[in-house]
């Protein structure tokens, strides 16, 4: 079933370094960008460095 106004799919592409520094903007985009009912899709392709603080 379907969300009226929201897609089956969140997308974001990040860009950039994502670690201890920049984790927690990470979770806030997540959480207001995507619903645990939604398939996500990351796209990392210009993400230049990604330390463990980006993987939690």
């Amino acid at each position: 079933m379907e969300q009226l106004g929201r897609s089956k799919w969140a997308a974001i592409k990040l860009n950039g370094e994502i670690d201890i520094a920049r984790v927690d903007k990470l979770s806030e985009v997540l959480a207001r960008e995507w619903l645990p009912t939604q398939s996500l899709l990351i796209d990392l392709c210009a993400v230049r460095f990604m330390d463990s603080a980006g993987s939690d």
